[in-house]
């Protein structure tokens, strides 16, 4: 998958941050199948300054996808390859809710919708609101996440839970997230450690 060429177009937007918030090289994203090696991204580069928006735009199945959950390190399936480098520089958290806003607008694109409203929480939590935190939470739920972003989401409303004081709610969530099939090893330790710090509350 390569930007603005012919054979490979994508959609939608990265992110805006700060000055190289953000540098992409030559990342690249393969799995492993039992007909062989898919490649699903072909060694794309970008990065993105201070007040920028990049826009990625192609046809369905192009990559989209799995690239810019790969930048949001939402990729965890043992069976993928990355290669490349994606790094972050500062943060500027009101430009992230606003390029996440533009992806919610994006039609008929449910995981990444889902993928906007798992960041949009995650900043809600940064920004001390964890009343906003859940809701976005459980719109992400309602967004047909894939599994690695539905495992976390998980996580996070157990932690939300378990902040609360609410033990039987977060074990809940816990449990929730260590049954996702295809959820990561990550999410699921995570979630058992959650079990296990709330049990011994």
């Amino acid at each position: 998958m390569r930007p603005s060429t012919s054979s490979t177009r994508f959609s939608t937007l990265v992110s805006v941050m700060p000055e190289r918030l953000l540098d992409v090289r030559d990342l690249s994203v393969s799995f492993r199948t039992e007909s062989g090696i898919v490649r699903a991204v072909d060694a794309v580069s970008f990065s993105i300054g201070l007040g920028e928006v990049l826009g990625i735009v192609g046809e369905s199945g192009s990559g989209k996808t799995v690239a810019m959950l790969t930048v949001m390190r939402l990729i965890r399936d043992p069976n993928a390859i990355v290669q490349g480098q994606v790094l972050y520089r500062d943060r500027d958290l009101d430009k992230a809710k606003q390029a996440y806003g533009r992806l919610l607008q994006e039609p008929d694109e449910k995981s990444l919708h889902a993928s906007s409203y798992y960041g949009l929480a995650r900043i809600a939590i940064l920004q001390k609101d964890p009343e906003l935190a859940e809701r976005l939470f459980q719109k992400a739920l309602g967004s047909s996440p894939d599994p690695q972003v539905r495992a976390w989401v998980e996580v996070y409303l157990g932690r939300l839970s378990d902040a609360a004081g609410e033990r039987d709610e977060a074990v809940k969530h816990y449990k929730e997230a260590v049954a996702v099939e295809g959820g990561s090893a990550a999410a699921k330790e995570a979630a058992q450690k959650g079990m296990q710090q709330s049990f011994q509350k």
